[in-house]
């Protein structure tokens, strides 16, 4: 038998053959467990058939000492030996139930040194995130269409006020910018192209290189872009910080949907303003290539325009349009989403914000993508 005690804690290890005997008494607490934790370290269970925890002579617990009962415990579970605790102490059996229920042992993470390895880890761990995501959405999407349908059927529920609202945030405040980068392509298409016409003597077509580029792709395709970095950004991080501060549950609370107050608003909006966007930003672009033709290949007003009318037909000019509900369909949908799918804390608000803006602009490739072998297709 041997008794190891520390100022208010102290133990007794008696063994007989296969049975061991461990008596505890006094405070089993963090200040006071040292002594006792290092020699229970020490006790050797594999001669152990049955072993007897009794701590019916401890006077206070707290969860340093629990610890060190139920380190004892998975020792003696893992070598099958038969055991028992004796307590009279309802804390210590409430302490002991919290720690089985939510467990002790660690995740253990898979960390391969090869690169290989490494890296076809890494593809499986995004794949993963892309499923889930991707589910996310769609089921997102589809309760968008539901709460549409519910709008059109009774359309006292579209709030014209948050629409106009927001379509002057999104449509008339970003005229500017949209603006000064048409401007700004309409400039670059033309010297670029004119640098490389003018080998070949053909100046004069790169009118047609501006116009079909900048109506049919260019237009729409960096007008969505800007869209999606100005106003995709700013609806996920105002919905995501509406969530942090428990507001879009108040308005659950209030038996308003979230949908239908905050979601359908922002996509209504940027649907409506796209078009108007993408219009003036083929104008202004126009506008900067015939400056910049006037000042390098001496091009007249009155020829550009000329060069211009003969250079595409109306179904360029629609082309661009066409798609541009579609992506501000898009970056609303994504950036709402991204939005409702913040937790946490602003650490969430920012990455779910650059998530929204980067998966915008890739749907948005992708949709021009679409667009473009299905034009191609009906040969327009």
């Amino acid at each position: 038998m041997s008794e190891i005690s520390s100022s208010t804690a102290w133990v007794k290890i008696d063994r007989k053959g296969a049975s061991l005997l461990i008596t505890g008494g006094g405070s089993w607490v963090a200040t006071s467990v040292g002594q006792i934790d290092e020699s229970l370290r020490n006790i050797d269970f594999s001669a152990i058939k049955s072993c007897t925890i009794n701590l019916q002579e401890a006077s206070t617990f707290d969860i340093s000492g629990a610890w060190l009962i139920e380190r004892m415990v998975r020792a003696l579970k893992k070598l099958g030996v038969n055991y028992q605790i004796q307590s009279k102490d309802e804390h210590l059996n409430a302490i002991l139930k919290l720690i089985e229920k939510y467990g002790y042992e660690k995740k253990i993470e898979f960390n391969p040194t090869s690169p290989l390895v490494f890296w076809i880890q890494d593809i499986g761990r995004h794949a993963k995130k892309l499923s889930i995501d991707a589910i996310g959405m769609t089921a997102f999407l589809g309760q968008l269409f539901l709460t549409f349908l519910v709008c059109f059927r009774h359309p006292s529920k579209f709030r014209i006020v948050p629409i106009v609202a927001i379509f002057n945030r999104v449509g008339l405040n970003a005229v500017p910018i949209i603006s000064l980068i048409a401007f700004l392509i309409g400039v670059v298409l033309i010297y670029q192209g004119a640098f490389q016409l003018r080998k070949f003597g053909a100046e004069i077509y790169t009118v047609d290189l501006l116009a079909i580029s900048l109506l049919r792709e260019i237009g729409i395709l960096l007008t969505a872009i800007i869209v999606a970095g100005r106003s995709g950004s700013a609806f996920a991080a105002q919905l995501g910080t509406m969530k942090l501060n428990q507001e879009i549950d108040a308005l659950k609370t209030f038996g308003l949907d979230p949908m239908e107050v905050l979601v359908v608003p922002r996509v209504i909006a940027l649907v409506l303003a796209m078009p108007m966007l993408a219009i003036i930003a083929d104008f202004i672009g126009l506008a900067g290539g015939a400056i910049m033709s006037y000042v390098t290949l001496d091009i007249t007003i009155d020829q550009y325009l000329e060069q211009l009318l003969q250079s595409f037909g109306p179904s360029s000019f629609w082309i661009g349009i066409i798609k541009a509900p579609v992506f501000g369909f898009i970056i609303a949908m994504v950036g709402c989403y991204e939005g409702m799918q913040v937790q946490g804390g602003a650490v969430s608000v920012g990455t779910k914000t650059t998530k929204a803006v980067v998966e915008a602009i890739f749907l948005v490739i992708v949709m021009d993508a679409i667009f473009s072998i299905l034009f191609t297709k009906m040969d327009l």
